[in-house]
């Protein structure tokens, strides 16, 4: 992640485990060079969704100031929206200057915003 977002990072998650929730990253979680994003829109352009991916030099992944975080179920289901680790972001994560509204759809995905 980018340098101003490193130290929130770390603080959060510090701060989730006290709370016994283990916040861990998804696939794609942080940093994504201009190449990998362009990759990364190739392929969800092939599958039909452009919308899946961020034009290239626009993502906020590439900036580092994103973070993919790994939680359970699919995206939306009532098991994710349960989520002992989703409802802590929800609840917690503004604190640490990270908003998920930069991706509405994607409720994996956190965006630095301080």
């Amino acid at each position: 992640v980018n340098a101003r977002a490193s130290g929130a990072t770390f603080d959060m998650v510090e701060a989730a485990k006290k709370e016994g929730v283990n916040l861990t990253l998804g696939g794609n979680f942080a940093f994504r060079s201009f190449e990998h994003q362009v990759q990364l829109r190739q392929e969800w352009c092939a599958s039909g969704d452009c919308d899946g991916a961020a034009v290239p030099g626009t993502s906020n992944h590439e900036m580092g100031l994103a973070i993919d975080f790994g939680l359970p179920g699919k995206p939306h289901s009532a098991i994710r929206t349960s989520s002992k680790e989703l409802q802590w972001l929800r609840t917690n994560a503004e604190k640490f200057g990270f908003k998920d509204t930069a991706m509405p759809k994607e409720d994996w995905h956190w965006q630095y915003v301080k």
